[in-house]
C-alpha cells in the first residue's frame, strides 16, 4: 500500500503532524565523488548541482577503500547554493575529506553570515577543524586534521546541538550551538570557499547538508557507519584478543580471515590515531604481530582493522 518504504511514510506523518508545515529534514546537498562519470584526472566542472570555479579534478581510487575523490588546489571551488530549512532549526554536514593545507584558514562550507554553521579548516598547532566560528561547550574542542585512517577524516556536525562527530559515530567534540532557522527560509552558502578567496586544498570524497536530522532518522552512529564503509573500508575494528609484553615488545593477537589483511594503527590519547602497520596478511582465524615499545610515551592504544 505505500511501497514498503518505512522512511517515505514517516517522513510524510512527520511533515504533516509534527514539522509545523515546513516539512521534515531531508538531504538538501550531496557532492559525492562515486556519482561522477568522468575520467581519472578529469576536471570537475559540475557536481550535485553546483558549477565549479577553477579546475578541481577527480581522482580514482584515493580513499582508503579505494574509492575517488576531488582534489582543489587551493584555487578551485563551487559556486554557491541557496539552501532552504526544515521546521527543525538545524544544519547537519558530514564530509568525508583528507586537507592538504599550509597556511591561513580554508573553508569546507560557509553560510557567509554571523551566525554561521559552517566547517573550516584552521591553521593552528595542531591544524585543526573549526565549526561555527568558534569554541563553544564542554569540548574538546577543534579536532585535528588528518587523524583517521591514511589521513583520511569523517566529520559530522550537527549546528544546533554544537555536536562534532570526529571519526566516530559518537559525540567526539563541541562547537557553538547555533540554530539554523533564516527568516526567509532559506540562506545562501559558499562551498570550499568564501567570497571567492580562503579555498580549501585537498581531497574531498563526499559532501552531505541535512537541513534535520529526521531525514537520517537521527541516528548519527548509522550515519558515520555507513560513510566509513563506503570510503573507509568494512572497517569494523577487529576484536584484539590478547596484548601481552616482553623484553620491550607489545605481541598483539586479534580474530581474523584467512586471507584477509589488516592494518594495525597506535595511539596515546584515543583521538590521534598513526598507522604502525600495514598489509598483514592472515593466514589463520587468529593473527599475532609484534610491536617494540617506545618508552618515551606514557600509554599507548592499539586498533587493527581490515584492509
Amino acid at each position: 500500500a505505500f511501497g514498503g518504504d518505512y522512511a517515505a511514510l514517516y517522513n510524510e506523518l512527520h511533515e504533516k503532524w509534527i514539522a509545523e508545515g515546513q516539512g521534515a529534514g531531508s538531504l538538501v546537498v550531496q557532492l559525492d565523488a562515486k556519482a561522477l562519470e568522468l575520467g581519472d584526472g578529469a576536471t570537475v566542472a559540475a557536481w550535485g548541482g553546483l558549477s565549479g570555479a577553477g579546475e578541481p579534478k577527480l581522482l580514482k581510487n584515493q580513499t582508503p577503500s579505494g574509492g575517488p575523490a576531488v582534489k582543489f588546489d587551493g584555487d578551485d571551488h563551487f559556486d554557491q547554493a541557496e539552501l532552504k530549512s526544515s521546521g527543525e532549526g538545524d544544519l547537519i554536514i558530514a564530509a568525508v575529506l583528507k586537507p592538504d593545507q599550509t597556511d591561513g584558514y580554508h573553508n569546507v562550507i560557509d553560510d557567509d553570515d554571523a551566525n554561521r554553521p559552517m566547517i573550516w579548516i584552521d591553521n593552528r598547532d595542531p591544524q585543526s577543524y573549526e565549526a561555527n566560528f568558534g569554541v563553544g561547550g564542554d569540548g574538546p574542542h577543534l579536532p585535528p586534521t588528518n587523524s583517521g585512517t591514511d589521513g583520511w577524516d569523517i566529520i559530522i556536525l550537527d549546528s544546533k546541538s554544537g555536536t562534532i562527530y570526529f571519526n566516530s559515530g559518537a559525540g567526539t567534540h563541541t562547537a557553538p550551538a547555533v540554530a539554523w532557522a533564516p527568516e526567509s527560509g532559506s540562506e545562501v552558502f559558499d562551498f570550499f570557499n568564501r567570497d571567492g578567496g580562503a579555498s580549501y586544498q585537498g581531497l574531498v570524497a563526499e559532501l552531505r547538508v541535512y537541513n534535520g536530522a529526521s531525514a537520517f532518522g537521527g541516528d548519527y552512529a548509522a550515519l558515520y557507519n555507513e560513510l566509513h564503509e563506503k570510503w573507509i573500508g568494512d572497517g569494523a575494528e577487529e576484536t584484539l584478543l590478547n596484548i601481552t609484553y616482553q623484553d620491550g615488545q607489545f605481541s598483539l593477537t586479534w580474530n581474523s580471515t584467512p586471507g584477509k589483511h589488516y592494518f594495525l594503527e597506535s595511539s596515546s590519547d584515543l583521538r590521534e590515531w598513526s598507522r604502525v602497520a600495514g598489509g598483514i596478511s592472515a593466514t589463520d582465524s587468529n593473527t599475532s604481530f609484534s610491536v617494540e615499545h617506545n618508552k618515551e610515551i606514557d600509554s599507548v592504544f592499539f586498533r587493527v582493522s581490515s584492509e
